[in-house]
């Protein structure tokens, strides 16, 4: 699969940019299903997004219900802006950002360039990044919209804007954000949590990054509960 996608990149980047079409680190779409969009900076309005286009700096990619778009670097950074999201590249410098306005984002950056930073903003944090595998996403329980980070692989040096929690965490850990509260759930948190263990997070049956999510059971979804109020509880 590894190699397959890499070959990929290497086929659709040349027709890109030798053409004078995108703009210096862009990203390739490389594959969309369902309803997306994309918000050209500068522009009005959305325009179907189709696989072989580009997303440039200051571009926004928009899905319904449904839609997924898988974008690649040309350092095989990969990300899967899975339904219902909004994600904006800011800056596609040597220190590249990325800002998740709305939704649930998979990306990797396993494969960044030497010396290459990346800053990933979310509604309710700041994750810096290198070498790094993560999961951004949000989810409605119980009257709330909760949002969190999965740290699937490597360091993230993680830093709350709603409130003063500041830590670097290391791959298995979780972050959550409750009505302005930060907390941190451990890989000891995690394990009876079946849905959890393989950092299945895809929106796909085949994407590029992992598995495909499973469906949180009722006894999971009742565990991870009472594992966030003890956490707040202590808080």
């Amino acid at each position: 699969m590894r190699l397959r996608t890499a070959l990929l990149s290497l086929t659709l980047f040349p027709a890109l940019f030798c053409g004078g079409a995108a703009p210096d680190g862009a990203a390739v779409i490389e594959r969309v299903e369902g309803e997306a969009f994309i918000e050209r900076a500068g522009g009005e309005g959305q325009t179907p997004l189709t696989p072989g286009s580009f997303a440039a700096e200051n571009d926004v990619i928009a899905t319904g219900t449904g839609g997924v778009v898988i974008l690649r670097h040309r350092d095989n950074t990969t990300i899967e802006v899975q339904p219902n999201a909004r994600f904006r590249i800011l800056s596609v410098a040597a220190h590249r950002s990325y800002e998740i306005e709305r939704g649930n984002v998979w990306m990797d950056f396993s494969e960044l360039d030497a010396g290459a930073e990346v800053e990933v903003h979310s509604p309710t944090a700041i994750a810096a990044v290198r070498g790094t595998r993560f999961y951004t996403f949000e989810f409605e329980d119980e009257g709330q919209t909760i949002h969190g980070t999965c740290h699937c692989q490597g360091a993230v040096a993680f830093r709350s804007t709603a409130d003063d929690y500041s830590s670097t965490h290391e791959q298995d850990f979780v972050v959550l954000n409750v009505g302005g509260r930060t907390v941190l759930i451990t890989p000891e948190d995690l394990a009876p949590l079946t849905f959890w263990q393989a950092h299945a997070h895809s929106a796909l049956p085949d994407g590029p990054i992992g598995q495909r999510a499973t469906e949180m059971s009722p006894d999971d979804r009742e565990l991870f509960r009472s594992i966030v109020r003890a956490k707040l509880a202590a808080l």
